[in-house]
């Protein structure tokens, strides 16, 4: 609709066009008086008619008529505030969570047809208020979820209202299940938005008839392990409604074309509130997704929080055996080098040799114990490596290496410093050790009360005739330990079984050798010697190192079947099961080629606990010393909505001086600080404490602890520590929504309980909505070409005609 109509804009005031007209006359009267009246052919009327119009044209265009033309505007839409929950709860949910149905019915009330309803401005609010960006909400966007750890509706209507502008919007809608933890002031701030007559309308989500919830709050695990270890895995489990339930938890790999493989499960009992349960792995070849789930129990309010997933990624840092053989069979042939090349050894070495540096992250180091030569000799590689050389001259160098195999060697064989050295690294350093049977090991060959006795899993024979060189020994491996990752010889378990019964027979054993209780030993095998049943395969710990027993040889000539033909007509399965002994004993061995060692005295704890640090530092010859600093600093870590921007949950230790000029309660991120030496010890030591859980947090927490030795100013070396914090959250303590405190705020506004799409969408039609502008296009008449042409018309005719009169 448009209307057309003429309007008036003078640019002179009254007075100031009276003023004019009457100076004008005044110059008229004096030109009168000073040239006379006009001669009579100029007083023609129709000469004074044209002048006359003319004149009167020009003062009419004084005034400054305007046409205008005014038509009506866009029409006007109410503008509407959306507050979307965004709280963790609202993940929760059966058949499509709280979240996706909420984003659901706001993209879906928007329009009516082809018509845009309302102004539609979304936020978010949990921790805190937010503006969302149309393009995030108006499609399925996979990176805009609920992960607030907290709700805060008060909060967020408080701070609302200053984004109103200059007029308040016609209507605030809440999208929530009324899991809200400032419940107290939410009725009031809602009572003032009634004052406001901005009325508050709520969209309740969530069931409240379901049983309960159980959820995954959280892992603690390695996110870097050794190929074929295993992995240790703490699970927090968040429970409501289930109390005394049984369910399974499941630990399953995922590799990168998303195929699934189930790698542990155990059976857990659930109640109410956080839980921890503690499983385990085995780790592969490659780096993978793990996933950890728990199975869902009837009428759960959501399994989509029964699973987490974590990427693992394998250490690729290669892991040195030192290989020490005393058989005697030992032969040379050339390599393809020629005649004149370098002398590759075959002797009964080999086929261990081979198997494990069949793995490119393995190497392995051998050294000759031929009886009656009294010095260790390495043998020369493929590379032609040096015969002159041997045992590790220093405890670097033996640090540098991280398990030891002694096959057949004797006690003679070795020095006693050599032997000290073995004892410090595998305890200290967590090295590894693996003892094997033959006429020159055990008892048989001297280590009877000896440093190696004190660290294997067995106690020796008492006589050194133990050995006997008999047929017959069949290896049976023990049904509780089968799931060992020794055993893990392929990835069918049925198969795998079936390989480990197909053990091939040996012609040797140790008898007379008994399993240590002290010594967290674990017997993966045992043989039937004439009626009794001896352990044969034997694990376990010194300090922290690990440690095997294997009381049958594995070298030719005692075990040429075990050597040569357990595999699938090669010795596949013999190669496998040597790889899988050497990456089991060297888990923990790594700590022995760095100069800086750290642990805590758990991997997780929960708010206001004691966090006590443990360092150590060693010199270039591997020598423990005091003579570093060890600097300390915390980084956050995981998701940063958890963190303070600027203050650690640490506590400043008030043992300590501060030099940063900080001056807060807790240790800033970054904030640099050192662990004190243990008086009278080479250890440093240092105790932190854990402020309480913030409010606003997640079950589970991560922080970073970087340290660092320096000698004086030069950094020797650096690790870090990983460090979890679980607490129980307000938002996770109960699943079930709140909808009674939602419609109390709908009450309290003058809003109303909207239940799905259409009511949304009729609430929104029914909005006032504010008069439309009228839009006014102004053209001043003197711009038009009609009244210009007529003017100029005028003067022509006029001209003309005072020329025809002779008054030109």
């Amino acid at each position: 609709m448009s209307d057309f109509r003429i309007d008036y804009e003078p640019q002179l005031t009254f007075s100031s066009a009276a003023i004019a007209l009457v100076v004008v006359l005044a110059i008229w009267f004096v030109m009168r008086r000073l040239v006379g009246a006009p001669i009579g052919v100029s007083r023609r009327m129709g000469l004074i008619g044209i002048r006359v119009v003319t004149i009167a044209l020009l003062a009419a265009l004084l005034i400054n008529p305007v046409k205008l033309h005014e038509t009506n505007g866009a029409k006007n839409q109410a503008d509407v505030f959306y507050l979307l929950d965004s709280s963790q709860s609202m993940a929760v949910g059966d058949d499509g969570s709280r979240w996706s149905r909420s984003l659901a019915m706001i993209r879906d009330s928007q329009r009516h047809g082809n018509e845009t309803l309302a102004n539609i401005s979304l936020f978010r609010f949990g921790q805190r208020l937010a503006a969302v960006e149309q393009s995030v909400w108006q499609k399925p966007n996979e990176e805009f979820k609920p992960t607030d750890a907290d709700t805060q509706l008060a909060a967020a209507l408080r701070q609302l209202t200053s984004r109103f502008g200059r007029t308040p919007p016609a209507a605030v809608v809440v999208f929530s299940d009324g899991r809200a933890r400032d419940a107290a002031d939410v009725e009031k701030l809602a009572a003032h938005f009634a004052k406001m007559k901005v009325p508050i309308h709520v969209v309740p989500v969530g069931e409240a008839g379901k049983g309960g919830d159980l959820a995954v709050v959280g892992v603690v695990s390695s996110p870097k392990v050794r190929k074929n270890s295993q992995v240790e895995v703490r699970v927090f489990l968040r429970s409501y409604g289930y109390d005394d339930k049984r369910c399974e938890l499941i630990v399953t790999s995922i590799d990168r074309s998303g195929t699934r493989r189930k790698l542990n499960s155990m059976p857990i009992t659930v109640r109410s509130g956080i839980q921890s349960f503690t499983t385990s792995y085995q780790s592969g070849d490659i780096s993978q997704k793990i996933e950890v789930a728990i199975t869902p129990l009837p009428g759960e309010m959501s399994v989509e929080n029964n699973r987490y997933n974590f990427d693992v990624a394998i250490d690729r840092t290669k892991i040195r055996v030192l290989y020490v053989e005393g058989g005697p069979q030992l032969a040379f042939s050339f390599n393809v080098f020629g005649a004149n090349g370098p002398q590759t050894p075959r002797g009964p070495h080999s086929d261990l040799q081979n198997a494990l540096t069949a793995d490119p992250d393995i190497e392995c180091v051998v050294l000759s114990a031929v009886p009656g030569n009294r010095k260790l000799q390495r043998l020369a590689d493929a590379q032609g490596a040096s015969f002159n050389r041997g045992f590790p001259e220093t405890v670097a160098e033996l640090a540098a290496f991280d398990a030891i195999i002694i096959s057949n060697a004797g006690r003679r064989a070795f020095t006693e410093t050599q032997l000290e050295w073995i004892e410090q690294w595998i305890e200290k350093r967590g090295g590894g050790l693996c003892m094997m049977g033959g006429p020159n090991s055990f008892a048989a060959g001297g280590w009877k009360d000896e440093v190696i006795d004190k660290m294997l899993p067995i106690e020796l024979g008492e006589s050194a005739s133990e050995w006997s060189a008999i047929g017959g020994i069949k290896l049976v491996p023990n049904t509780p330990s089968m799931n060992h990752p020794i055993w893990h010889i392929v990835e069918n378990e049925n198969a795998n079984r079936e390989i480990l019964r197909s053990l091939p027979e040996f012609t040797g054993i140790h008898k007379d050798q008994r399993v240590k209780t002290e010594a967290n030993a674990v017997v993966l095998a045992t043989a039937d010697d004439n009626g009794t049943k001896r352990p044969v395969l034997t694990i376990g710990s010194y300090g922290k190192g690990r440690t095997i027993a294997m009381s049958v040889p594995a070298t030719p000539p005692w075990a040429n079947e075990f050597v040569n033909n357990w595999g699938e007509r090669d010795h596949r399965y013999y190669a496998k099961f040597w790889r899988n002994v050497v990456y089991w004993m060297t888990e923990d061995s790594s700590i022995g080629r760095r100069r800086l060692v750290a642990k805590a005295d758990q991997p997780f704890y929960r708010p206001t606990e004691k966090i006590t640090l443990n360092g150590g530092a060693y010199d270039e010859s591997a020598n423990r010393t005091g003579a570093y600093r060890l600097v300390a600093m915390v980084e956050p870590q995981g998701n940063l909505n958890d963190a303070d921007p600027v203050w650690s949950p640490i506590r400043w230790p008030e043992t300590i001086q501060r030099t940063s000029g900080e001056t807060g309660p807790y240790i800033a991120w970054g904030e640099e600080f050192e662990l004190p030496r243990v008086k009278g010890q080479l250890d440093y030591n240092l105790q932190l404490i854990l402020g309480p859980a913030p409010a606003a947090a997640s079950a589970t927490q991560s922080i970073r602890l970087e340290l660092t030795a320096y000698e004086d100013t030069t950094q020797v070396d650096s690790t870090s520590l990983d460090l979890r914090i679980v607490h129980d959250p307000y938002e996770q303590q109960n699943p079930f929504p709140d909808h009674d405190q939602l419609f109390k705020v709908a009450a309290a506004s003058g809003g109303e309980v909207l239940r799905d799409t259409k009511s949304i969408r009729e609430m929104l039609e029914k909005l006032p909505v504010p008069p439309r502008a009228s839009v006014v296009r102004k053209s001043p008449l003197w711009s038009q070409w009609w009244i210009l042409g007529t003017i100029m018309g005028l003067m022509t005719v006029e001209w003309f005609w005072r020329r025809r009169l002779g008054l030109g």
